[in-house]
């Protein structure tokens, strides 16, 4: 039986940041699609609204926020646990939160601390569907 490849969002416009996340992700067996922009993002569930674990930053370029890219990541795929990075103010992490949010990590990041956030989020995407996929 081939190895899972979980389907993964990066929506991160800190490119170098992306990178280390999408170096994590793949780590942990993700295929990752990564964005830089929220629009681009929304394009992409319009297509393949699937996936199974998203990490999006609140602080986006652009028209679309993070917070929309959150609840449009939830709408598409409710069980898909969804990891916040920001430095984004309270108030704006609490809307994270509403929309869907599994977790809100602060920037900047702590490398140990985002690998143990993706290895339980891919815990629990494993506890919600283990046989997705």
């Amino acid at each position: 039986m081939p190895h899972r490849r979980w389907k993964t969002v990066l929506v991160e416009d800190d490119l170098a940041l992306q990178a280390v996340l999408a170096g994590f992700l793949e780590a942990e067996g993700c295929k990752v699609t990564c964005f830089f922009w929220g629009r681009f993002l929304m394009e992409y569930l319009c297509r393949r609204p699937k996936i199974d674990l998203a990490i999006c930053d609140l602080i986006l370029p652009g028209l679309i926020t993070g917070v929309d890219c959150l609840r449009a990541i939830h709408s598409a795929s409710p069980e898909a646990p969804i990891i916040v990075i920001s430095e984004a103010s309270k108030s704006t992490k609490l809307a994270a939160l509403k929309a869907g949010a599994t977790v809100v990590i602060n920037k900047p990041i702590k490398n140990d601390l985002v690998i143990e956030a993706i290895r339980r989020a891919l815990l629990l995407r494993k506890m919600i569907a283990p046989h997705h996929g």
